[in-house]
C-alpha cells in the first residue's frame, strides 16, 4: 500500500497541541492529489500536481496571521476523496509521527516567503512563532 501526501493549513495553537498530545482532530481540511484531480491534469506529473495541492493549502492558510503548512502521509486507502478537486476533510486523527515537514511563512502576512522545516523540527518552529 502506497502513502498519500497531503497539506493541512494549521496554526501555531494546531501545532502546539500536536506537539503536547501528539494528534489533531479528524475532519480537518486537508488538500492533496485526488484521482479526479489527477484525470484532469493528464499533462502534469505527480510533482506537478503535489505542487498545486501544497498551493490550495497555502492559500487556506493565508486565512491566519502567519501561513504554516503541515505535510503528512497517510496511507492511500484511508483517504475518501468525494469531490474533483485538491480538498479532502482529514479522515481520522493524525498522529504527529505521520507529519513530514512544516511550511513556514518567514514574516507575518500572506506573501511572505515560505520557509521549510523537517517535522523533527516542530518544537523549535513553534518557539519561533511565539
Amino acid at each position: 500500500m502506497g502513502l498519500q501526501r497531503l497539506y493541512l493549513p494549521v496554526t501555531t495553537t494546531d501545532l502546539a497541541a500536536l506537539l503536547r498530545d501528539g494528534t489533531l482532530p479528524a475532519g480537518r481540511p486537508a488538500y492533496g492529489v485526488s484521482p479526479a484531480f489527477a484525470a484532469a491534469t493528464p499533462r502534469a506529473d505527480e510533482e506537478e500536481r503535489e505542487y498545486l495541492a501544497f498551493l490550495d493549502a497555502v492559500a487556506a492558510a493565508r486565512e491566519h496571521n502567519r501561513v504554516i503548512v503541515l505535510a503528512v502521509d497517510l496511507p492511500d486507502g484511508e483517504v475518501r476523496w468525494s469531490g474533483p478537486g485538491t480538498a479532502v476533510a482529514l479522515p481520522r486523527p493524525l498522529l504527529h509521527r505521520e507529519g513530514v515537514s512544516l511550511h513556514v511563512g518567514e514574516e507575518d502576512g500572506p506573501d511572505a516567503d515560505l520557509l521549510w522545516y523537517d517535522i523533527t523540527e516542530a518544537e523549535v518552529v513553534l518557539d519561533l512563532l511565539d
